[in-house]
């Protein structure tokens, strides 16, 4: 099923609105979020139970996420555990919890699931000082601009109730079966990147595949060096050789830019 995203206000959703979220409304709805955008990733604020959260808002995140402290100290109970992965591949099983009801200004979501783990014994996702991770899998159940320059969240049951700038760039895009992580094409020097991640919660714009290395594309000022490409929830990945290089024609939609930063190495696709 495709979709339609625009640079600076990505629309997002995947299924049909469930009536029941919020019975006091009727639509349409439109409502603005704003986010805080101190640390160059979204973070928005989520009321449960009368008091209000940080959670980052997490495109690429199969499952929202609630920190162990907050999982105490709203007592919520546990449904289930289960293995689950980090961008970094790490493995570990997790109590799944429900949280009965959470807002967004004023707009309800209930009876949602929420890995439980220790956010702040990552150190980088620690200097976010966030209470969770709010996933694609609660996204799903509305529309989603996000507007960076503005640094608003707007959600809605209506699509064609944004209000899209006439200098927006529109870029399709897709969901895998049984995912909401949305997909897009990048092109460079016309050769298809595809299914790369539209991922909030990533911050270093494009990172490919290193098989793009021997391609037949027109990079310049390549550098190799060896580290770590982050954190995710469960902590780092392995040291492995990377390669940054400046890509010359690059596009995705009807922007086209030409130069632009990249990380390569044996990860998956994504940018932001």
């Amino acid at each position: 099923m495709k979709k339609i995203l625009l640079l600076a206000l990505l629309i997002l959703s995947n299924s049909p609105v469930q009536a029941h979220l919020n019975p006091n409304l009727t639509s349409p709805i439109l409502k603005e979020i704003p986010f805080d955008f101190s640390q160059n990733l979204p973070v928005i604020e989520v009321n449960i139970k009368g008091n209000n959260y940080r959670f980052l808002f997490d495109t690429a995140a199969a499952h929202s996420v609630v920190s162990e402290h907050l999982f105490t100290e709203l007592g919520l109970n546990v449904i289930k555990k289960q293995s689950i992965a980090d961008s970094n591949n790490n493995i570990t099983q997790l109590k799944v919890c429900q949280i009965d009801a959470m807002s967004l200004n004023g707009i309800n979501f209930q009876n949602k699931p929420a890995v439980v783990t220790a956010l702040d014994k990552s150190y980088k996702i620690g200097c976010l000082n966030i209470d969770g991770v709010f996933g694609n899998d609660v996204m799903k159940d509305y529309f989603w601009g996000i507007d960076y320059k503005k640094q608003i969240i707007t959600l809605t049951d209506d699509k064609f109730l944004f209000n899209i700038p006439e200098e927006a760039h529109v870029i399709k895009y897709n969901t895998a079966k049984h995912s909401f992580t949305p997909k897009v094409v990048l092109k460079i020097d016309g050769k298809k990147v595809k299914n790369l991640s539209f991922d909030t919660g990533y911050n270093k714009s494009i990172f490919l595949n290193k098989s793009f290395i021997s391609a037949p594309l027109n990079m310049e000022s390549t550098i190799t060096y060896y580290g770590s490409s982050g954190e995710g929830l469960f902590g780092g990945a392995k040291p492995k050789t990377f390669y940054r290089s400046m890509l010359k024609n690059v596009q995705i939609g009807s922007l086209k830019v030409n130069k632009a930063l990249a990380t390569l190495n044996d990860g998956k696709p994504r940018i932001r």
